[in-house]
């Protein structure tokens, strides 16, 4: 029996390992794929009531970093307020892609460029985050209808998930709000995520009129954001400011100096100059509330 039984346990390791090879991560028992480790419902409740208290108490004015995602039916809008990059861009989808960055806002299409000058305050992102961050505050009121707290070996820095989900509407489970935070082992912080997820009428389609908003908030000194980085790479090549395409996040997160020397050569300036003006070019709209859709694109 003690043959069999080394020979099966074999058998498991080196399928597992040919899995492993071929991007399938197996879930050997009594393990999680990748070694994580899921907290009982009392201790998930237990520390969800000591970080809850923590958060009712944290001041708006010292997570004023975020990165904040827009998605709904048509584009995909990410704008992004660190101390490195602030900036905000958005693809319309087939309706080409908007930057907005140090003060101008940009449209390219296949090569034709637009631009115009533009504040930071005309694309109300600092309303719409703070509504954000209100919302998430108002739900720690509510007891949240799914909560889970796990250990997550592979995680950078704090290593302990904690998930708390909320229906915000009984009769469409679709419709929920997410807040959730990694912790250290004392239960300190230093990012906050919260989203909000709107399915729209369901009798339209699934995915037709559905609105998503996500958010990452962090205290603003010293912060940065490689996809903030990435987004305006990937627009700055797409307009010819570099020819240098966007390398691995690995490569970014290793060569800090390399990819921001990259950045720092791009002549917006000189983009600005073999571009056509528009006074009425536009940034996608986010809502002026939650629950609203927003203007749409603003192509020429």
């Amino acid at each position: 029996m003690g043959i069999r039984a080394g020979a099966a346990a074999g058998a498991v390791l080196i399928l597992a390992a040919l899995l492993s090879g071929c991007g399938i991560v197996p879930v050997l028992p009594g393990r999680e794929p990748f070694g994580e480790v899921t907290g009982s419902e009392d201790q998930a409740r237990e520390v969800y009531e000591t970080f809850s208290q923590r958060l009712r108490q944290e001041a708006p004015e010292d997570w004023e970093g975020w990165s904040l995602s827009w998605s709904e039916a048509g584009w995909d809008i990410d704008i992004y307020r660190t101390q490195a990059y602030t900036l905000a861009f958005c693809e319309a989808h087939g309706g080409g892609d908007y930057l907005w960055y140090d003060g101008w806002l940009y449209w390219n299409s296949h090569g034709t460029v637009c631009y115009r000058a533009m504040d930071w305050a005309e694309l109300g992102t600092e309303d719409f985050a703070a509504q954000l961050w209100q919302m998430s505050q108002e739900l720690l009121d509510r007891t949240p209808d799914e909560l889970t707290y796990q250990y997550i070996p592979m995680a950078s820095g704090n290593q302990h998930l904690l998930k708390a989900r909320y229906v915000l509407k009984e009769e469409e489970p679709g419709d929920y709000g997410d807040l959730s935070a990694y912790l250290s082992g004392g239960g300190d912080y230093d990012t906050v995520n919260f989203t909000w997820q709107d399915v729209g009428d369901l009798d339209q389609g699934v995915g037709r009129d559905n609105v998503c908003a996500h958010i990452l908030f962090f205290p603003f000194d010293g912060s940065t954001d490689l996809q903030a980085e990435r987004k305006l790479w990937s627009f700055g090549y797409g307009c010819g400011l570099s020819e240098r395409n966007i390398p691995a996040i690995s490569v970014q997160q290793d060569d800090r100096a390399g990819c921001q020397a990259v950045i720092a050569a791009m002549d917006f300036a000189a983009l600005r100059d073999r571009a056509v003006y528009q006074d009425t070019l536009a940034f996608p709209g986010l809502p002026f509330h939650i629950g609203e859709t927003s203007g749409g694109p603003g192509a020429p």
